[in-house]
């Protein structure tokens, strides 16, 4: 499993060894309820906290870097071209915050304006393009819409935030 910001990669990387990539709204509560009901062995964030079923589907940094040094130890290539396929597909954006004072309305008028987009809601607004995406989500705890996206290239994004951006601030 991966939270619903994490880039296309993630699911790629999912499906193309055999697994099934299941989205999942963003934090631990949802991540863990999920993981049961869907019996996933683990799951990551875009935040870097990796889940694991054999260890009562808790968050496990440790686990995590364990795995990743065996993989870096026994490949014999450094940690940059293995990582390297993953870097090469996608530009990504840092998650992005920007101070709202209504994030309902904020929310509306982005699903309004690409009603004629492919968006699903499973965490906030997703709106997927040929190209790439972005997802526009409330913070829970602050007056807060956090945006993170992800295009083929770097016109593409640019573009692509530029126009949400003006949404969200006007």
């Amino acid at each position: 499993m991966y939270n619903a910001i994490c880039g296309k990669a993630a699911a790629n990387t999912i499906e193309n060894n055999g697994g099934k990539a299941i989205r999942t709204k963003v934090g631990h509560s949802y991540i863990k309820a999920d993981m049961r009901k869907h019996a996933a062995v683990m799951a990551g964030e875009h935040s870097g906290h990796y889940y694991f079923k054999d260890n009562y589907y808790a968050d496990s940094g440790l686990i995590a870097a364990v795995i990743g040094l065996y993989v870096l130890s026994t490949s014999g290539k450094t940690l940059s071209a293995l990582a390297a396929p993953y870097r090469r597909a996608y530009v990504q954006i840092p998650e992005t915050n920007f101070e709202v004072t209504n994030k309902e309305a904020v929310l509306l008028d982005i699903k309004t304006a690409y009603a004629g987009k492919k968006i699903d809601e499973l965490d906030g607004i997703t709106v997927q393009f040929d190209s790439g995406w972005f997802n526009v989500r409330a913070s829970n705890t602050e007056p807060l819409l956090r945006l993170n996206a992800e295009a083929k290239t770097q016109q593409e994004l640019d573009a692509m935030v530029k126009k949400v951006t003006k949404i969200i601030k006007a």
